[in-house]
């Protein structure tokens, strides 16, 4: 008695000692016997082996661990159900902080009377088995982990499924139900594998519209079991590139991207190359209209193509005479129309609405200059015009005694200078600018050359915009004193035209003698309009007045040096705009000396 308590002193002493010493944390697991997986719910018992004094569990954030003397020795003892109980000691002496001891715990004949599983994997081609892990998933969801070519005791009834993975060979799975040991000893459980050759792909994402490549996407390759496969994104192409795919198995893409339907399209993977095309969101059904760019008629029978930046045809859709397509509103797009008689069209056009308008323009247009005088039928076989656009290209003019018009085709965008001759009548001397407004017919009224100089200064002119002038001043007002400015009134024109109203011309030959008597002086002829319509019009349309009334002046033989013109519109009114008569006022054609005496 007196001996073993002096080896219990001796303990405790040792104990207290050690106590002082280094104090470590350490983890205890209990395994299952039959395969190392480890067993949940198990109770664990640590204590001092000399002392019996229990070792509290502590916990620290997500650590549980037992702190210990280091040195000391440790007795386990573990318990779980269908396990016999066991207990183990161990020294502190060579462990570390942080170890783990494991307590092996051996199962429990089961009470259950299933047959076991046998479960091997073996390669198809050589028939001889693999070495691997199986993982083997109870009726009640547990989960426990088996090598190949080893039995497994069901402690469960129901069905259990089998999985078995390894690099180079895929994953395979298989589902067995429990049977009674009475019907058959062993349940075989055999995956039959191959090695799989992984096959690489290249998958190119471009837009269904533009067949163009689309960047800034996100793709996902799916297999069977939905888990992702590992691509590589290649940022200049805007592709993905995979290693992974098994040849044997199904995938799904699925992909976003911004301004896109989103895509779940199941892989082929029969190509090295694999398209797939991706809808633009915000695609809209257009409609195209052609016209005339002149006359702004709509044109039919039109050869019509729109191709995208990729240079693709685009679908077109012909319903009731009009012609739509589907456009995206953020592309730009070929345009290619082509109709008889017309320029070809050929643009790039962006749909910014539901219409999209295309003119088209024909090289020339028809012009009849319909002669309002009786003529006899001399007169009309020696009826002739000569026609000439600005840009110095003359214009064949055909007479049709018929209509008693000369027949033409010009370019609307080039004003014309026009001349005709009529034995009994005097010249007839205009420019037209047919760019105003489609103009396809231009009414002339030759002046007669039995009226009198003084009949033609006192007929009074009426058309339907302007009203009547007063007298011309005579021409001895005009004094070759440079500034002087000089209206002229009874020079009048058509309706927005550059025509001249017959009765000018004997104002303009009060001008022509001024300027044949003073060969030294240099005019300015300037014309105006009143307010009405676009003010750049009418800039353009005083302006081809100016030039009218120059272009007579030149035709009687005054050195064109002598003459410049210009255009005000209606910046200069000499009276308010607000009735017909006033607006009359500042429809005018001036005359300023801009070189004369002093």
């Amino acid at each position: 008695m007196k001996i073993r308590l002096f080896f219990v002193a001796l303990s405790l002493f040792h104990t207290v000692s050690a106590q002082e010493n280094e104090k470590i944390r350490l983890q205890v697991r209990v395994i299952s016997s039959l395969d190392g997986s480890e067993i949940p719910n198990a109770a664990v018992k640590v204590a001092y082996a000399l002392t019996e004094n229990t070792i509290p569990l502590k916990t620290e954030k997500r650590s549980r661990f037992y702190e210990v003397v280091k040195g000391s020795d440790l007795k386990i003892s573990a318990e779980a159900s269908q396990y016999y109980t066991e207990e183990k000691q161990f020294e502190t002496e060579q462990l570390y902080d942080q170890d783990i001891l494991e307590v092996k715990l051996t199962p429990k004949p089961t009470e259950l009377l299933t047959a076991p599983f046998f479960v091997v994997v073996r390669e198809l081609a050589s028939g001889e088995r693999l070495e691997g892990r199986i993982e083997v998933t109870r009726p009640s969801g547990m989960t426990d982990y088996i090598a190949s070519g080893t039995s497994y005791q069901p402690t469960e009834e129901g069905e259990y499924n089998f999985v078995f993975q390894k690099e180079g060979f895929g994953s395979y799975s298989q589902k067995q139900q429990t049977r009674p040991a009475s019907e058959v000893a062993l349940l075989p459980v055999t995956f039959e594998i191959r090695t799989i050759t992984f096959s690489e792909h290249e998958y190119v994402l471009i837009d269904a519209h533009t067949k163009q490549p689309v960047m800034k996407t996100q793709m996902f390759i799916l297999d069977e079991n939905k888990r992702p496969v590992e691509t590589l994104y290649n940022n200049s192409k805007g592709s993905y590139l995979t290693y992974r795919i098994n040849p044997g198995k199904s995938y799904t893409a699925e992909v976003r991207a911004d301004g896109y339907e989103p895509l779940t399209v199941a892989l082929a993977n029969t190509e090295r190359s694999i398209t797939l095309e991706l809808t633009p969101a915000d695609l809209a059904r257009v409609a195209l209209t052609v016209r005339d760019g002149y006359t702004h008629e709509q044109l039919n029978g039109l050869q019509i193509q729109i191709h995208t930046p990729g240079g693709n045809a685009l679908a077109l859709t012909e319903q009731a005479g009009e012609v739509t397509a589907l456009l995206n509103p953020r592309n730009t797009y070929r345009v290619q129309v082509a109709a008889e008689g017309y320029d070809a069209y050929n643009e790039e056009l962006s749909a910014k609405g539901e219409q999209l308008e295309i003119l088209l323009r024909r090289a020339t247009y028809p012009l009849a200059l319909v002669i309002g005088n009786e003529l006899s039928e001399d007169q009309k076989m020696q009826a002739t015009a000569t026609v000439t656009q600005a840009n110095g290209i003359a214009v064949p003019a055909a007479f049709d005694p018929e209509k008693k018009s000369f027949l033409l085709e010009s370019d609307p965008d080039e004003v014309l200078q026009i001349s005709i001759t009529v034995p009994g009548f005097r010249p007839y001397l205009a420019s037209n600018n047919r760019k105003q407004l489609a103009q396809f017919q231009l009414n002339v009224q030759l002046e007669p050359v039995k009226i009198s100089e003084a009949e033609i200064t006192q007929a009074v002119i009426e058309t339907p915009t302007l009203p009547a002038q007063k007298e011309p001043d005579p021409v001895q007002v005009m004094e070759a004193r440079k500034g002087n400015r000089y209206a002229l009134k009874g020079v009048n024109f058509e309706q927005s035209q550059t025509t001249m109203l017959p009765g000018s011309e004997s104002k303009l030959r009060e001008v022509l003698q001024f300027m044949k008597d003073n060969p030294q002086v240099q005019i300015e002829v300037i014309g105006h309009t009143d307010k009405t319509g676009d003010e750049r019009q009418n800039v353009r349309l005083s302006e081809f007045r100016a030039r009218a009334v120059a272009n007579w002046l030149f035709n009687q033989g005054i050195d064109a040096a002598r003459i410049t013109t210009s255009g005000k519109g209606s910046s200069e009114p000499v009276a308010t705009n607000d009735s017909e008569e006033r607006k009359a006022q500042n429809r005018r054609i001036e005359v300023m000396v801009v070189n004369g005496d002093e």
